[in-house]
């Protein structure tokens, strides 16, 4: 792909009659709405999983003065500190509560989504119209609206992810130092968010040693200083984190889910980004999208690295793309494929959550540009502008429609996901009167401890046989068996989904212990935990 195209950062159009939507200020305005629909979406509450309830849970220790930890884990290693640091902030210098600060944060992170991807956008690409379809899909997409609506840090990475690049981009271009150690600085708030904010260190370094244009040492020079600027927050937290538990990253286990499986799940997330929350369920086909939209968007570049290469031999348009790799357009395309591979490797390596639109969502903005300068660069491959515009807005419309029926859905207190702990179902849960039961001072234990909060602080989750989405075994039967010797415990049982497969089941828990009950209602059982089997 040409570097010529999108590589100023203003874009400079020929002068002319402009569209009338060129003449209103559409990013602004899209902004504006990005935000609002994310507040409409979270009307009824936002959505909150077991991640989320830690944020929360930490967010208001935080709040508190109680310092970084929360009932499962004090003090924490398992995440790194921002997002909850943000929360427990905006708790503290507004009327809201952290749950209340994690929607503002959201709707304001939608909103300078908006900002940030159509900079993006138009230092890599030119054609008016394209951008403003794309940065429409930003603000009011089904992505944007649906992790909008969940109390995670998965958006405000992807900002994080924006922001960093344009800053890259800039710096280069300028040749400015300034620039450059800004953008290193940068990724420090990527890694204060996720830990896989690590790939901002590595991938940014391969970039500048890759910029083709420029003699080698002054490559090697940027890539030394940013490297060097990166590392050193990441590199103090995780000092601080070993001398807590003796882990970089909080404890980590091996994961039960293989290479394949993981393949497919990336294949069917990447054909899920043509159209986000749509027919979920059916992973096969979106599989087979994924796998097609993949393979035509390989055809489609290498067409068009020909195209610009005047030659059609694999070894001229190898060194092409190889070129490109150092430019604004090669960050972006070097970003979402290195992301992509590297959570293949950490999700085939390291127990996660399956990877699903949410972990992928870093690379799902950065495919979305990709697609943009494909559509932008048809006219080398035969494809009429006007033609790749139309199939633009067609799927810009529809992902308007989505985000829009998605918001709505959630705004009414559509559940988003199975084991949203803001749902009717688990408020139920937590005012249940059964729960009274529990003795004052019983260390409770319970299936889904993270669904009693903030009604209570439960010790820890009900024995496991692995850890969560792992084949690591555990002791937990041990050492709770030998735990409730010696110190009053409580089993708070919830028969609602999500069942954990990692978990002993109720059934085999009285094989093991003598599980008195102290009271039952609905779908709510309190049980005293004693040594000995109940059958």
């Amino acid at each position: 792909m040409s570097s010529s195209a999108g590589t100023s950062p203003d874009n400079d159009r020929i002068s002319g009659t402009k569209p009338a939507f060129e003449r209103l200020p559409m990013v602004p305005i899209l902004a504006v709405v990005s935000a609002i629909a994310v507040g409409l979406a979270n009307a009824n509450g936002i959505s909150i999983g077991d991640d989320g309830v830690g944020y929360r849970a930490i967010a208001d220790s935080l709040l508190a003065g109680d310092g970084l930890g929360y009932f499962l884990e004090r003090p924490v290693t398992v995440w790194p500190p921002l997002w909850p640091a943000l929360m427990a902030f905006v708790a503290k210098v507004t009327p809201l509560d952290t749950v209340g600060a994690a929607i503002l944060l959201n709707c304001l992170v939608a909103a300078l989504i908006v900002f940030a991807g159509n900079r993006l956008l138009r230092l890599i690409t030119s054609d008016p119209t394209l951008i403003l379809m794309g940065t429409a899909v930003l603000a009011i997409g089904p992505a944007t609206v649906g992790l909008g609506h969940v109390l995670m840090t998965d958006m405000a990475f992807a900002l994080v992810v924006i922001v960093w690049m344009t800053l890259l981009i800039k710096a280069t271009s300028a040749r400015s130092l300034g620039l450059l150690i800004g953008a290193a600085a940068f990724s420090w708030l990527g890694f204060g968010l996720r830990y896989v904010g690590l790939t901002l260190i590595a991938i940014g370094g391969l970039w500048l040693l890759l910029q083709h244009g420029r003699p080698f040492l002054e490559r090697l020079r940027d890539g030394i200083i940013y490297g060097v600027v990166a590392c050193i927050v990441p590199v103090a937290w995780m000092v601080r984190n070993y001398s807590i538990d003796e882990t970089f990253t909080g404890e980590r286990h091996t994961s039960a889910r293989g290479l394949i499986d993981n393949g497919f799940d990336i294949a069917a997330t990447i054909g899920r980004f043509i159209l986000p929350g749509v027919l979920n369920e059916q992973t096969k086909p979106w599989a087979a999208v994924g796998i097609l939209a993949t393979g035509l968007a390989v055809v489609a570049v290498w067409r068009i690295l020909a195209d610009n290469n005047g030659s059609s031999r694999p070894t001229e348009v190898i060194t092409a793309g190889w070129r490109q790799l150092g430019t604004p357009v090669g960050l972006v395309g070097t970003w979402t494929v290195l992301y992509l591979v590297y959570m293949l490797y950490v999700r085939t390596t390291t127990a996660l959550n399956q990877l699903d639109l949410r972990l992928l969502f870093p690379a799902y903005f950065t495919t979305i540009f990709m697609g943009i300068v494909i559509a932008e660069r048809g006219p080398r491959i035969g494809v009429e502008i006007r033609r790749a515009r139309v199939i633009v807005g067609t799927w810009m419309a529809a992902n308007v429609v989505a985000g829009l029926i998605a918001m709505v859905a959630f705004g009414m207190g559509h559940p988003f996901f199975t084991g949203d702990y803001q749902s009717d179902t688990f408020r139920e849960v937590r005012a249940n009167p059964v729960l009274a039961a529990i003795p004052p001072g019983c260390e409770t234990y319970s299936n889904l401890p993270n669904a009693l909060y903030p009604r209570l602080n439960p010790r820890g989750w009900s024995p496991q046989r692995t850890a969560l989405e792992s084949i690591d075994p555990v002791d937990d039967l041990e050492r709770i068996e030998k735990r409730s010797k010696d110190h009053e415990t409580c089993l708070v049982w919830i028969d609602e989904q999500p069942v954990y497969g990692h978990l002993w089941t109720l059934d085999q828990l009285k094989d093991r212990l003598t599980l008195t009950k102290l009271g039952q209602n609905d779908s709510v059982s309190v049980f005293r935990v004693t040594p000995g089997s109940t059958n």
